[in-house]
């Protein structure tokens, strides 16, 4: 089926969620709670089409006066003072209503048409429809309303208040052809605006509730992660990437499987970080563009950990081979990170990715439980893309291999599994690196001691051997 035209609303990522746009000549309601968002939006949309030197009529009826609106406005930087009065034209209903709905539709209809406006934003429409003599007339209002707008190539948006989904539903909202429904949700301590759209005919929006930001710059949409994510049928990659580490390497054939994603688990202070920048390292070695992305040290404090070590990321980063990102863990939104993610690696050609502590991402989705879908789509992502992930995994040592990450076994979300524990050997206590799990790949299957100095990992060639045991302290 062909989509039909549609305008675009000029908010960043909000066209594909609604699957393209606002349907050309449809009329959109979008509704919310008090301090949701609602005219905001609107008026986002208007001043975008006003940019496009398109025409708008803003019709106001008992929402709030005309000058308020502008002050309002005026803290956004979409909004232009400069298209007041001319490609967007105010209208306040208050008069029109003391006589009749009809009175209102004909005089929105008229003003449209001098106006030769493409789009009517109707602003708090209920405060038109309480003025309704019977319980059918907003309904037959808006039908009205959007039937001569419609003829007149108008796309109308409506505010509305609705205090559920539910309210979407009303008789009288059954006229529209799409509902866009704002909402602020507590997630834990955490305050998520989302967005949903309910519906739109004929369009073919993404489902779901998806995150959204209201700041200076107005509303900022962030698609739902597994929403956006196509299942696709993609053939193995036989190439191998290396890991930076040398005996590592041999352990896994040469290095994992390209387009794969490997969990690095063990306790805090285990080394996880190290080996993370090894890989990293190793590819910005070979000119392959890297993204480190992490949520406990920034990157300043990752380069001064890293030179510790007697690794230079700050000449990678320079050379434009690596990207470090930092991601504050309090109040995180895991879909905006998402976002960020998918857009550097399309930009960027990322090669190497790597996530430090993804337990930061987990708990913000537990609340929701989305983690583990969101996780899942995460990992398609990097296979589509060839992306060869890397991410660590704090784990508590007194769970042993026992490992389950947002409600599920690693097994079903990770390709590759190394995990890192404390080994006591002969008396002596000692890191050790074992892999279990590669799902396109042999590997040696033993568990291998190293050492943390100043040049790192250094990881044994040659397994344990021997009485060892291992040991479920803390670091």
């Amino acid at each position: 089926m062909e989509r039909p035209a549609s305008v675009a609303t000029g908010v960043p990522q909000l066209d594909l969620i609604l699957g393209g746009g606002v349907v050309q000549n449809s009329l959109m309601l979008i509704g919310g709670v008090a301090g949701s968002g609602k005219t905001v939006l609107a008026a986002q949309i208007a001043c975008a089409a006003a940019d496009r030197d398109e025409r708008v009529l803003f019709v106001t009826a008992f929402s709030e006066p005309h000058n308020k609106l502008i002050t309002n406005l005026q803290s956004f930087r979409f909004f232009s003072q400069s298209h007041i009065g001319g490609r967007i034209k105010l209208l306040n209903l208050q008069h029109q209503l003391s006589t009749s709905l009809d009175e209102a539709a004909d005089t929105i209809v008229r003003e449209a048409r001098e106006h030769k406006a493409r789009i009517v934003v109707l602003d708090g429409i209920q405060g038109i429809l309480i003025t309704a003599n019977s319980r059918s007339a907003p309904h037959q209002f808006l039908y009205d309303l959007s039937a001569k707008l419609n003829l007149l190539n108008v796309t109308t948006l409506v505010t509305y208040d609705l205090s559920s989904i539910i309210d979407a539903n009303r008789s009288e909202l059954t006229a529209v052809d799409g509902v866009i429904a704002l909402n602020q949700e507590m997630v834990g301590d955490q305050v998520i605006r989302t967005l949903q759209v309910v519906k739109q005919r004929g369009a073919n929006p993404l489902l779901g509730k998806h995150s959204f930001t209201l700041t200076d710059e107005g509303v900022i949409c962030y698609p739902r992660q597994e929403s956006v994510i196509t299942v696709k049928d993609i053939a193995l990659s036989d190439q191998r990437v290396s890991l930076g580490i040398a005996a590592l390497d041999t352990m896994v054939e040469g290095g994992v499987n390209q387009g794969t994603s490997t969990i690095v688990a063990g306790a805090e202070g285990i080394g996880k970080t190290l080996i993370a920048l090894h890989y990293v390292l190793a590819g910005a070695a070979k000119n392959e563009p890297a993204l480190l992305i992490t949520f406990s040290e920034t990157p300043q404090q990752m380069i001064a950990k890293a030179k510790l070590f007697g690794m230079d990321l700050q000449s990678a980063v320079d050379a434009g081979s690596l990207i470090l990102r930092y991601y504050p863990p309090v109040e995180l939104n895991a879909d905006i990170v998402a976002l960020e993610l998918r857009t550097l690696i399309a930009e960027k050609k990322i090669q190497r990715l790597v996530i430090d502590g993804i337990g930061d991402m987990e708990r913000p989705l537990m609340d929701r439980g989305r983690a583990s879908s969101f996780f899942a789509s995460l990992v398609t992502f990097f296979r589509i893309q060839q992306v060869t992930a890397l991410i660590t995994l704090e784990i508590d040592p007194i769970i042993g291999r026992d490992l389950s990450f947002a409600g599920k076994n690693l097994s079903a979300l990770a390709d590759n599994i190394f995990f890192l524990e404390h080994v006591d050997v002969n008396a002596q206590q000692l890191f050790s690196l074992i892999v279990l799990k590669m799902r396109y790949s042999a590997h040696d299957r033993l568990p291998h001691t190293y050492t943390i100095d100043s040049t790192g990992i250094n990881l044994s060639a040659t397994p344990l051997d021997g009485d060892y045991t291992f040991s479920r302290r803390k670091a």
